[in-house]
């Protein structure tokens, strides 16, 4: 991956910084390809927490109606658990992920 970012330390203070040639600063708007793809994260973010919320409400009709050992009640207990591994990673790095983990 090339990273747009790199830490700096000052004053034993941390920081996060753009490389130049990554963004663009133009009347107060900052563009450029870091801000694409911190959009492109952004979605891929709310993307997992519907998909997470999505899992969690089919596998509690699925436990209503007493399917808990159907072949689809394990794919979507599977699929909830990868998409949970990847939010707590992100949470693991900073990441603010809102959710409840059922």
């Amino acid at each position: 991956m090339n990273r747009f970012t790199r830490q700096i330390v000052r004053n034993d203070e941390t920081s996060v910084i753009l490389d130049h040639g990554y963004h663009l600063v133009e009347s107060g708007i900052i563009s450029g390809k870091a801000v694409e793809r911190l959009a492109e994260f952004e979605t891929f973010l709310e993307q997992m927490v519907e998909e997470y919320e999505q899992c969690a409400q089919q596998l509690e009709t699925m436990r209503e109606n007493k399917k808990e050992k159907t072949l689809h009640f394990k794919e979507v207990l599977g699929k909830k658990m990868m998409i949970q591994q990847v939010l707590i990673k992100l949470k693991w790095v900073g990441i603010d992920v809102e959710i409840d983990f059922k």
